[in-house]
């Protein structure tokens, strides 16, 4: 049968790096990235930038196959996929959370005090018009000269409940204010609780791997992948996150994204003055800025191991008399092109429909250069 789309590569999660999966010769970078996270005993935030549709999440998975097989304990978090969330805070906390349950005593010990510290961070951190059930922004809204045709009981009673809600506010904000050194210390507290749910996961692998109990204690390490294809605003919340609230010793975090995107979004949301650069902005939440083995250099070979990869995985070497020759053309195209491994399937994608409608194979060639 043809698929019209490409099936995702089938990587378990201890993996690492195999021959059939690990098309680009990315294991020895994996590799050099594994031990520099492995050996760190400080918190540390790794961007890992490659170009959109550099294979940068198929890597990931590999590699992190790679860390746990090294016993590290890792956590994969999708941006994209959580991006729906309001709150980037409580969606981090979460899968640290769910993780950790699974690895831990999800009643007891290091797991359950997370679990409590995240819940009054996640309160201290609510804004004001959350915390109350309402919504502040609604309170100006009610225009009387709207309801001039409603009675007066009416009027009356939708001003009484807008003065209230206006009174409630702002005893809300005043004790928020009065309360902020409260709110520091929750925030203080799920830091500490984060730091030792990482000696806690750290302790255990340690233990499956060596009975040594001066084995060195290897950190936590979040993966953030797609952080460049959310929305924006998930984006940056995520970010000032782990900059402001998830940094702390033991923890290692990996930014996955196309740093050239991710600074432009950065820009578009704060850069009303001609003065602020989404790049600069961008690096105060990073310590080290790595980047996949560079694409120009492994071009061709890229190109013609995935080309021949796609058209395989979409079934079109059923087309015996043609596929040879589909294969070697895609391949070219995608070398003169320059074309990103998404560009590559996008346009496999398109001669698997045009085939599978019972096309030609002779016409294949105008489908791929169109």
């Amino acid at each position: 049968m043809m698929r019209l789309t490409l099936p995702e590569p089938e990587i378990d999660d201890n993996d690492g790096f195999t021959p059939e999966t690990d098309l680009f010769g990315y294991k020895p970078f994996g590799e050099r990235l594994a031990n520099v996270v492995e050996n760190i005993d400080e918190r540390l935030v790794i961007l890992l930038d490659g170009a959109w549709g550099s294979g940068k999440t198929v890597f990931l998975k590999q590699w992190m196959g790679e860390l746990r097989k090294r016993q590290v304990p890792v956590i994969y978090h999708d941006a994209f996929a959580n991006d729906y969330q309001n709150d980037a805070f409580i969606s981090l906390a979460s899968d640290v959370h769910a993780y950790a349950a699974k690895e831990l005593d999800a009643k007891k010990g290091a797991t359950k005090n997370f679990l409590e510290k995240s819940k009054k961070a996640g309160v201290a951190l609510m804004p004001v018009a959350t915390n109350l059930g309402i919504r502040l922004g609604t309170l100006g809204i009610l225009n009387f000269e709207d309801l001039q045709d409603a009675g007066e009981g009416i009027k009356d009673a939708v001003k009484a409940v807008s003065d209230e809600s206006a009174k409630l506010a702002e005893k809300a904000i005043a004790a928020r204010i009065s309360g902020r050194s409260n709110e520091l210390a929750a925030i203080e507290a799920f830091r500490t609780s984060l730091r030792e749910l990482a000696t806690a996961l750290a302790e255990k692998q340690a233990t499956q791997s060596t009975e040594d109990e001066d084995a060195p204690i290897k950190p936590l390490v979040i993966v953030i992948d797609e952080l460049d294809r959310c929305r924006p605003d998930y984006a940056i919340a995520v970010i000032e996150s782990i900059k402001h609230l998830f940094s702390v010793d033991g923890v290692c975090f990996v930014l996955s994204c196309d740093y050239g995107q991710m600074a432009a979004v950065i820009h578009g949301a704060y850069g009303a003055g001609d003065g602020f650069s989404g790049q600069r902005y961008f690096e105060k939440f990073y310590n080290i800025k790595m980047t996949l083995p560079d694409r120009e250099t492994r071009a061709k070979r890229r190109s013609v191991r995935y080309s021949g990869y796609v058209t395989k995985q979409l079934g079109l070497d059923k087309y015996s008399d043609g596929y040879q020759r589909l294969e070697y053309y895609l391949s070219r195209y995608a070398k003169t092109k320059n074309m990103s491994l998404r560009e590559i399937e996008r346009v496999a994608s398109q001669v698997a429909l045009y085939l599978s409608s019972g096309a030609p194979t002779t016409d294949v060639l105008g489908v791929i250069v169109g």
